[in-house]
């Protein structure tokens, strides 16, 4: 049960659907769906702490990039601030958004959320961001292991598979909470 609690702590809404086995029923609706989305990007954010080479400077923005179809329809940055108090910031840092058109563009944000729009040119993707100090996000179809430091997927609720090797390569600390909630993790075998 404590454990519980500091899952529900330290993953707020998000976590507390994720943890309750909330399902997305017969009546699917995608706003539904991303609005969680949201609010697991949000807790990535929170939950993660990037090597201090990550940001150009001490007041350097906290950068969130979305790669492929904007499901959001640029709205991720309203609902991402409607999650955060008045005035408040991600990891003390302003809050932007960018739409990336390429993974250049994306090597330029701190997390990138690459759309299933991307299926096809993923594992390019992923080479291109491979030595880099992004955490990537992948909207998998299914469960399945990928180079991106967290693959988010649907199988009744949202759930995330958390590639370790990735994140370390990106030089990323997470909190023990987010290794928690992860429904699989795991190491590419070499």
């Amino acid at each position: 049960m404590k454990t519980a609690r500091r899952h529900l702590l330290s993953f707020g809404l998000a976590g507390l659907w994720f943890l309750l086995g909330g399902t997305i029923r017969a009546q699917y609706d995608p706003i539904v769906e991303y609005t969680y989305k949201a609010g697991f990007l949000y807790q990535f954010a929170l939950q993660t702490t990037w090597a201090q080479e990550s940001f150009a400077d001490a007041d350097a923005s906290f950068v969130i990039g979305i790669l492929g179809t904007d499901p959001w329809r640029g709205e991720l940055g309203k609902k991402l601030r409607g999650a955060i108090k008045p005035g408040g910031s991600v990891k003390e840092r302003k809050l932007e958004v960018r739409k990336c058109n390429n993974s250049a563009e994306a090597a330029q944000c701190h997390l990138v959320f690459i759309s299933k729009s991307e299926k096809a040119r993923l594992p390019q993707i992923l080479d291109d961001l491979k030595n880099t100090k992004v955490f990537t996000v992948v909207e998998a179809d299914k469960a399945a292991e990928t180079d991106g430091v967290i693959n988010l997927y649907l199988d009744n609720s949202i759930k995330f598979i958390l590639n370790e090797e990735a994140a370390e390569r990106a030089s990323l600390k997470m909190a023990s909470e987010l290794k928690e909630a992860a429904a699989r993790r795991y190491r590419k075998k070499k």
